[in-house]
């Protein structure tokens, strides 16, 4: 996890679960403090809503970190549509606790 600030106290590892479709339907996948560079063919450009379980992440319309990015704290996001990624990411990351 690197370039996150010295883990505090009584935290857990940064964990995200993507979904297919809005409102969290369709197949997941669940990443647990892992840095994404390309999401794989399988997910690229088809996730359409996240629940962030721990931590803040970072999600990216393009591979390696790149593109337009979109920055999430602890929640759900029902819809990544009116947050311009709806189908759109291909990497993610953690970055804090």
């Amino acid at each position: 996890m690197a370039n996150m600030p010295p883990r505090p106290a009584g935290a857990t590892d940064p964990a995200i679960k993507v979904y297919e479709h809005a409102n969290l339907g369709g197949w997941q996948l669940a990443f647990i403090g892992e840095q994404v560079n390309n999401i794989g063919s399988d997910a690229n450009d088809k996730i359409s809503s996240v629940q962030v379980l721990s931590g803040k992440w970072e999600l990216f319309a393009d591979a390696e970190f790149k593109g337009t990015k979109l920055t999430l704290g602890k929640g759900t996001v029902p819809d990544l549509a009116p947050l311009g990624l709806n189908d759109k990411v291909s990497s993610l990351r953690p970055v804090a606790w």
